[in-house]
């Protein structure tokens, strides 16, 4: 079955909730979505500085690679949609939603490395 990745950008609502946030993101949603089907590898980050100029800025002081196993990126959507109406996720009250994006990306190549 292909990899694809699930790139999400988010943010805490302000900086005071924001090691509760981590928290919650670490020892609760992290595990919660790697018990869905298809989810197989997280990697989390945080933003370093500010886009390079003439780039355009994310929405996300975070971001997390989630490495899934689908056939399309259909099928990926259809997985999330199924395990998020099965209320088995964790959604936290901090997050600030309107900053959050999701995006599904297939491999075009290998894996390259040096």
């Amino acid at each position: 079955m292909p990899r694809m990745l699930m790139i999400v950008e988010m943010r805490p609502i302000d900086r005071e909730h924001e090691p509760e946030f981590n928290r919650w993101y670490a020892q609760e949603h992290i595990p919660e979505m790697l018990d869905t089907p298809g989810i197989i590898a997280a990697s989390r980050y945080e933003l370093t500085n500010p886009a390079i100029p003439g780039t355009a800025d994310g929405p996300g002081q975070y971001m997390t690679i989630w490495e899934m196993e689908a056939d399309s990126p259909e099928d990926a959507q259809e997985a999330l949609n199924n395990a998020m109406g099965s209320g088995r996720w964790s959604m936290h009250e901090f997050i600030d939603y309107a900053s959050m994006s999701i995006r599904f990306f297939k491999p075009l190549s290998e894996h390259i490395t040096k």
